[in-house]
């Protein structure tokens, strides 16, 4: 999409790895070089080495955000792969789609004390079985793993 930029970007980072680039870091490398011979830098080449070592920096935090984004998007997609995975395993896959947005914020509201009761109830005791058919749906149940 034209224009789309990704959260926390911002067209300075495309500038900064854009403009230090291999040439950049072959005139750094000379003035570093030359500094640490001894051998005097002019007023323009110290203000030079600076710039380009500013760059060099920049273009480095660039590349370090755009990996963090890149590895949030990854977390925020496992996560919906998995609980995607969970709805499927559950028997949700056939279910209507406002009847999911329905139930899933109904468990988002439920407060710890629900949660608590929710697991003593069907949480592995082998106690209680949920009911035989979904609320309000006559959709069967997922069958009970064994």
């Amino acid at each position: 999409m034209a224009g789309h930029r990704e959260e926390g970007t911002t067209s300075t980072n495309s500038k900064s790895v854009a403009a230090f680039d291999d040439t950049a870091l072959r005139r750094l490398n000379e003035l570093a070089e030359k500094r640490k011979a001894g051998i005097g830098l002019t007023a323009a080449e110290g203000l030079e080495l600076r710039e380009l070592r500013v760059a060099k920096a920049a273009a480095q935090q660039a590349m370090e955000r755009a990996a963090i984004l890149k590895a949030r998007r990854a977390l925020a997609d496992r996560t919906r792969y998995r609980l995607g995975g969970l709805a499927l395993a559950a028997g949700l896959g056939d279910w209507p789609e406002e009847l999911l947005k329905v139930g899933f914020a109904r468990l988002a509201a439920l407060t710890e004390r629900d949660k608590a009761a929710l697991l003593g109830k069907y949480g592995g005791g082998g106690e209680a079985q949920p009911p035989a058919s979904h609320p309000g749906t006559g959709t069967p149940a997922a069958p009970a793993e064994s």
